[in-house]
This record gives structure tokens, C-alpha cells and sequence, in this order.
């Protein structure tokens, strides 16, 4: 049947009543971009759906991932606290090391300090032991005088017989004003002893050192600067060194030694007081 179309209007009207036409209808006049255009949409709308589904995903990881962040940030303040706490008890240990170091080094050094003490008394000890018992010695030496020399008269220096007669033969040093060197003073000598005219000036010491003969020697020079026939003699248990007997031979140092007297000493023993 044929249409007659007048107007716009007819040929909606036409298009309203056969809705099978709309299709061709829009291919003959719509170009295919514009056809096409609904299934464009239809992709862009499904791009869309399945974006916002990505974004939602996202989020959500993003929310996951926020989490474990706020968690791991926690944990650090955690680990932070933990470090500092561990911190502040290293400082106090290291204080209280400190502290106990500088006790240790107190207690050291008193330690250190009381060692010396002791082993200075033990020195003192050893040395007043063996002053004593160069005293006994000398004490015996003195008593057994008339015996050791073959008689003859004499003693200790604090012997007032003694004394007397060394203020005698020293008269003319104190009449000078001269005053003797403590190794050269005949009235320090341990023992004076003389008979028939000569006079032993005696140093008493249990192991006879290099000074002991010194001592004998000077003060026997003394005594002989002054007119008196003097000479020097060591008596002892033992040498001190070989090198202390040799000065007494060089010296002209008598002695009675370990029991063994020198020809010189022998000699004095055999004069008749």
C-alpha cells in the first residue's frame, strides 16, 4: 500500500506504526559511525563498569595496603619504644659499669697500696730481724773479746773504759774543733781492743760487707793520724762478696771471718798483753 508522506509529521507517524522499519530507517540515514555509536557506548559503559570494579579492587588494596602501613608504622613505634628502653638500660649498665670500674680501680689501688705497706713491714721486718740479730752477734763478739784476741783489754764503744781512753788518744782532733765524718768517728766502731801497745779498731757485722771494711779502715787512720798504732779488723760469719775481701786486703783490713783469721789478725792474737 502507498504511503503519501506531506510532512515531518506523516513520516513519523508512518515510522510510529511499523517500528520493524526503525532499524533500516537509521541505516539509511544514520552513517555507521553513528550506528555504531550505541554498541561504542555499550563498550564504554562496560569499560567503566569493570574500571570502577578495578578502582574498587584498588581501594580496597589500597585500604588493605593503609593497613598494613598504619600496622608496620606501629610497630616501629613499638620497636622505636623497645630501642629506646633498651637504649636508656645500656646507658644505665654502661653507668653502672663506669661505677663499678672506678670501685675495681679504688680497690686496686688500695690493694696495690696496701701490698707496699706489707711488704715494706715485711722489709722492715727482715731488716729489724737482722739488726737484732747483728746486735746479738756484736753483744757475743764483745764478750767473747779476751778469747777472739788472745787477751788484751777493750770493749763496746759505750764501754766508759773505752770511752775514757779514746777521749784520751782523740784529744788533740776535739782540742781542734774538728769534727769527724760519722764513717771516720772512732767512737762509732763496734769494738775497741789493744794490747801491747797496739790498738784494733773492730767492725762486728754477721755477713762483712765492702763498707764495713771502709769503716775500719778510715777509723783506724784516724787513730793513727793522732799517734795511736792502730789498724783495722772486720769479724764476720761470712763475706758479703769476694770483692769485699779483696778491699780488705787492699785496705790493710785484719779480719776473722767464717772462723778464718788473716796473718795480721793472727799476729795481734799471739802478743803478750
Amino acid at each position: 500500500m502507498p504511503f503519501k508522506i506531506a510532512d515531518f509529521r506523516d513520516l513519523v507517524r508512518i515510522v510510529e506504526e511499523h517500528p520493524e522499519w526503525r532499524s533500516e530507517l537509521r541505516r539509511l540515514l544514520l552513517t555507521e559511525e553513528l550506528l555504531s555509536l550505541p554498541q561504542v557506548v555499550r563498550e564504554l559503559a562496560e569499560a567503566q563498569r569493570r574500571t570502577e570494579e578495578e578502582l574498587h579492587t584498588l581501594a580496597g588494596r589500597v585500604d588493605q595496603l593503609a593497613q598494613r602501613v598504619d600496622d608496620l608504622a606501629q610497630r616501629v613505634d613499638d620497636l622505636t619504644q623497645r630501642v629506646n628502653d633498651l637504649t636508656q638500660r645500656v646507658n644505665d649498665l654502661t653507668q653502672r659499669v663506669n661505677d663499678l670500674t672506678q670501685r675495681v680501680d679504688g680497690l686496686a689501688l688500695r690493694v696495690d697500696q696496701l701490698t707496699e705497706e706489707v711488704r715494706a713491714l715485711v722489709t722492715w721486718q727482715k731488716g729489724e730481724a737482722g739488726r737484732r740479730e747483728g746486735e746479738r752477734y756484736e753483744r757475743t763478739t764483745v764478750k767473747r773479746g779476751p778469747v777472739l784476741f788472745g787477751g788484751g783489754y777493750g770493749g763496746a764503744t759505750d764501754d766508759p773504759r773505752v770511752r775514757v781512753r779514746l777521749s784520751r788518744w782523740l784529744r788533740p782532733i776535739l782540742e781542734d774543733g774538728k769534727v769527724l765524718e760519722a764513717d771516720d768517728d772512732p767512737t762509732l766502731a763496734d769494738i775497741i781492743w789493744w794490747k801491747g801497745g797496739k790498738v784494733a779498731v773492730v767492725e762486728v757485722s754477721l755477713k762483712v760487707n765492702g763498707r764495713d771494711v771502709e769503716r775500719a779502715s778510715n777509723r783506724a787512720e784516724v787513730l793513727r793520724s793522732v799517734g795511736v798504732d792502730a789498724f783495722g779488723v772486720v769479724i764476720g760469719e761470712d763475706w758479703d762478696s769476694l770483692e769485699a775481701r779483696a778491699l780488705a786486703r787492699d785496705r790493710k783490713v785484719e779480719w776473722m771471718v767464717a772462723g778464718n783469721p788473716s796473718e795480721g789478725f793472727i799476729a795481734f792474737r799471739r802478743i803478750r798483753p
